[in-house]
């Protein structure tokens, strides 16, 4: 997958909805059920994979981890996990530090398969 897809794929995950001015995405909705969390740590893992691939540092990809690490052990806890998981935008998060690790080595940049993102 591209930057761009991830980017879709992330907010998807994290934003894709609004309710009553709360944003959220299908990761809390699909946590609900047993074993949902799985779902979205593998998702989440796509964005890290991409991460990896793209030679992000290894300080972005320790918060990378840890941001889905966090994700993951919120919404395992029954009831106040998945409220806290409505809050945790780790797939967002994740996105960004990849475009700003991009952007540094780019003088601003971002450059995906031939298309300038900003």
């Amino acid at each position: 997958m591209e930057l761009e897809q991830l980017k879709n794929l992330a907010n998807l995950l994290d934003n894709k909805f609004e309710v009553l001015g709360i944003k959220f995405g299908i990761d809390p909705i699909v946590g609900l059920i047993p074993g949902g969390d799985m779902i979205g740590l593998l998702l989440g893992l796509l964005i890290i994979k991409h991460g990896y691939e793209k030679k992000i540092s290894k300080k972005g990809m320790t918060k990378m981890i840890i941001n889905t690490v966090v994700d993951l052990l919120a919404g395992i806890i029954p009831v106040v996990g998945d409220v806290a998981d409505f809050g945790i935008k780790s797939n967002i998060a994740n996105i960004r530090i990849i475009e700003e690790e991009i952007r540094l080595r780019t003088n601003g940049v971002v450059v995906e398969e031939g298309v300038v993102l900003e």
